[in-house]
């Protein structure tokens, strides 16, 4: 599961910002930051070339844990060795010093996505009851 040449070009393009904003990607468990490109990457890949960018993500997170998982290892590699000035292997985006972070907006988004699901099962709750009632 590797990056695609198209993918890699855009990547290659990306270049540090000290302003770059930072959000956490659901889906790998990691930050991503606004200036390394991905998401503009993404747009030009198809469905099923998601997954080395969330590898990526996930690997960095898990080097951030201080526990790196090398089963998601080989795209990060090959981003290092194709694209070595992606601000995504800044140091201080890899450091275990954003741990704390990393975890706090991981329970909170895992809080706001269980309180949306309460939500939704609500909300099917009292559909169901009033189609009972418009059946009756």
């Amino acid at each position: 599961m590797l990056f695609s040449d198209s993918a890699i070009a855009i990547l290659r393009e990306a270049s540090w910002d000290r302003n770059a904003r930072r959000d956490l990607e659901l889906m790998s468990g990691g930050f991503m930051w606004s200036d390394e490109k991905l998401d503009e990457a993404l747009q030009k890949c198809d469905d099923e070339d998601v997954g080395p960018f969330r590898c990526v993500l996930a690997y960095r997170a898990s080097l951030i844990r201080g526990e790196p998982r090398d089963e998601l290892r080989e795209p990060w590699d090959q981003l290092l060795s194709q694209c070595p000035d992606w601000p995504g292997f800044r140091p201080e985006r890899t450091n275990c010093s954003l741990e704390g972070e990393l975890e706090s907006e991981s329970d909170a988004s895992l809080q706001q996505l269980e309180h949306m699901s309460e939500v939704v099962e609500r909300a099917q709750r009292i559909k169901a009851i009033r189609d009972n009632r418009n059946q009756e």
